[in-house]
């Protein structure tokens, strides 16, 4: 009796502690066209990947023309289909989406991304 009560709580602090490394996080970016030096707008809130997982990019929104990562991993995509699945080391990530150019260029493009750790 001692021993299978033992044995379930040590599967109990397992699983407890198993589920406390698991985690998703969000960041975010934008890009807003202007005057180089002057007016042009450039901002993220980082994702932040703790320390010793590795995290595995699961979702993005994105309507510019793609955007970039820039961080321990730096890396940039065509598409926000093209970065799932992507992994990131621990660290802190900052996105920022690409504006589309042509004939009528993007003014303002925003990117987010969802990276989750088991």
């Amino acid at each position: 009796m001692r021993r299978t009560s033992l044995a379930l709580a040590m599967v109990l602090v397992l699983l407890v502690a198993g589920s406390a490394l698991a985690g998703t996080a969000t960041g975010s970016g934008y890009q807003r066209r202007g005057a180089p030096g002057r007016n042009a707008e450039l901002t993220s809130t980082p994702l932040i990947v703790p320390a010793g997982v590795t995290a595995t990019i699961t979702d993005v929104t994105c309507d510019g023309d793609g955007f970039w990562i820039e961080g321990p991993v730096s890396a940039s995509f065509s598409t926000g289909a093209e970065a799932i699945g992507f992994r990131l080391p621990s660290g802190t990530y900052r996105f920022y989406p690409n504006l589309k150019e042509g004939q009528f260029p993007q003014q303002k493009a925003m990117v987010s991304v969802t990276a989750t750790w088991p």
